[in-house]
């Protein structure tokens, strides 16, 4: 991956290409973290729906549906998701390890 900064923090290693960040666990037995699968079960979790999230971000549903399916997102929108579902933002990313 080119012009990618990479870093570790505690237990999670974090890149970042412009203002994408993408994390992966470093433990391989934990697997990798993937921010759709996160999305995809924090709104399992609070009966919510991609209308629902795109709203109490304040953007459209195609912005949600291109986090859900790239699998990364934005340090800014990660704390954003984050709080949206009431966690802290490793409580969320969490949520996405395989």
């Amino acid at each position: 991956m080119q012009n990618m900064q990479s870093h570790k923090r505690n237990s999670l290693r974090y890149w970042i290409r412009g203002d994408i960040v993408g994390w992966q666990i470093v433990n391989a037995l934990e697997g990798q973290m993937n921010v759709g699968r996160s999305i995809n079960i924090a709104m399992a979790k609070n009966d919510m729906n991609r209308t629902a999230l795109a709203k109490a971000m304040n953007t459209t549903n195609q912005n949600v549906h291109h986090m859900i399916t790239r699998g990364t997102a934005s340090a800014e929108t990660l704390t954003k998701l984050a709080g949206v579902f009431k966690m802290s933002v490793s409580e969320f990313i969490k949520l996405g390890e395989d």
